[in-house]
């Protein structure tokens, strides 16, 4: 089955990169399980879901991110709105390599996307799909 990025994926539009949720997201919830000597086990079926489920792609000409199983969550940013990136990764997040990305676009809109695995990785390709852009775009604006 073709992932969301796929599905919406425009004339002459190419997938750059893609990332995923951290597995990371299991830690809780294994603790969890592993102290209640398995009680809570179907507790693990939370982050699965979470990370099965959602979707996060550069093209070259968007950003996308999908969230949800019953109810979805998208995020679809054009590259030439977008403003800039910021990384916010706390001390656990920091060792453990993933972090919140903060997409801002014109206008002051802000898109949150959590727990991204290797979030520089996604954020080197977003600054080179716009600088790809920026590079395209400029003789035609003059």
């Amino acid at each position: 089955m073709a992932s969301y990025i796929e599905q919406v994926l425009g004339r002459d539009e190419k997938i750059v990169a893609t990332a995923k949720i951290t597995g990371w997201t299991y830690a809780g919830p294994v603790l969890l399980t592993v102290v209640t000597f398995g009680l809570l086990c179907p507790l693990l079926l939370i982050p699965y879901i979470a990370r099965a489920t959602t979707d996060l792609g550069v093209t070259n000409k968007r950003v996308i991110a999908k969230s949800g199983l019953i109810s979805r969550r998208t995020v679809e940013q054009r590259i030439q709105k977008i403003e800039s990136i910021r990384i916010n990764q706390g001390i656990v997040g920091r060792m453990l390599d993933y972090g919140t990305i903060m997409v801002h676009g014109t206008g002051g809109a802000t898109t949150p996307i959590r727990n991204v695995a290797d979030p520089f990785a996604f954020k080197r390709a977003v600054e080179s799909v716009i600088d790809e852009f920026e590079a395209g775009a400029a003789p035609e604006s003059r």
